[in-house]
């Protein structure tokens, strides 16, 4: 079983698919990093629906459909995760606390982008809906926004898109 609670070290790092089974610990990862970064930004109603889309149930649905999880795992602990709709659009991207500003949300990215690529090679964007502390981080990965920031059931974001 991965967990997710101790420093990790860049040097062992492995990138991975997630497996319906790990949906308990990638969405108890989530949650944590939300709690201490994004949810401060949310409504209580936000935060609410915020966690009703990362129930293990939900992720494990969506992993079924149109949905892939990539994984930054060292000593099976995660330290970055991706979530990827349609194999165009970011729907989740946490990294941990100790390791953002480092490159590892870019390196989950990129490889997610390949995966992306290989399904749809005539892929021309990458969209996201940003939450309110991430835009900058965004766009310093390439990103553009596409609109103003929205507020649908307290969730706060920016649509952003990433031209390929």
């Amino acid at each position: 079983m991965i967990s997710y609670n101790e420093p990790i070290m860049p040097q062992d790092l492995t990138f991975r698919k997630m497996v319906t089974d790990e949906s308990d610990v990638v969405s108890r990862f989530v949650c944590s990093v939300f709690g201490s970064s994004v949810a401060p930004l949310y409504t209580k109603r936000g935060r609410r629906k915020f966690r009703e889309y990362a129930d293990p149930e939900a992720i494990s649905l969506r992993i079924g459909t149109d949905h892939f999880v990539l994984l930054a795992v060292e000593d099976s602990r995660i330290a970055g995760m991706i979530e990827m709709r349609r194999h165009r659009h970011v729907s989740l991207l946490f990294v941990e606390s100790d390791r953002q500003g480092r490159g590892l949300g870019r390196d989950l990215l990129r490889r997610a982008m390949e995966i992306c690529r290989s399904a749809d090679p005539d892929l021309r964007e990458i969209t996201v809906n940003s939450s309110p502390n991430a835009v900058g981080v965004y766009g310093r990965m390439g990103f553009e926004t596409t609109g103003r920031e929205q507020n649908i059931n307290g969730v706060r974001s920016t649509p952003m898109r990433l031209r390929l």
